[in-house]
């Protein structure tokens, strides 16, 4: 039992070593402004449902080190041209992932009130 034990730990390892080398984000901003930016409907709404999810995942809390308060009522198409646009103004950050502009783009946009 114990040698099972010991082989089936063995055998993991090389799984975690692969596991350590995923990069942490799946989308980078030239990614998502290309999708912003195509004529195809399913590249935004993909596009449009990535920012939407983190200013889901995001709000009212911190994302890499980004904060911010998007309004309640703040239409999508809002929130998804903040980014776009932050993302042409800032054309030469894009190389970067997606996880980490996007919450960048909202807290310009939509700080959270001081306490």
């Amino acid at each position: 039992m114990r040698r099972l034990f010991v082989t089936l730990l063995v055998s993991l390892v090389p799984i975690q070593t692969w596991a350590d080398d995923v990069p942490p984000s799946f989308e980078s901003g030239n990614a998502i402004y290309k999708y912003l930016t195509s004529k195809d409907e399913r590249d935004k709404a993909f596009a449009a449902g990535y920012i939407i999810g983190v200013a889901d995942a995001g709000s009212r809390t911190s994302i890499d080190g980004w904060s911010f308060c998007v309004p309640e009522k703040a239409p999508v198409d809002q929130v998804v041209d903040v980014v776009k646009v932050w993302l042409e103004i800032y054309a030469q950050n894009r190389h970067y992932s997606a996880r980490s502009l996007v919450p960048r783009a909202l807290e310009e946009a939509f700080p959270c009130p001081k306490k």
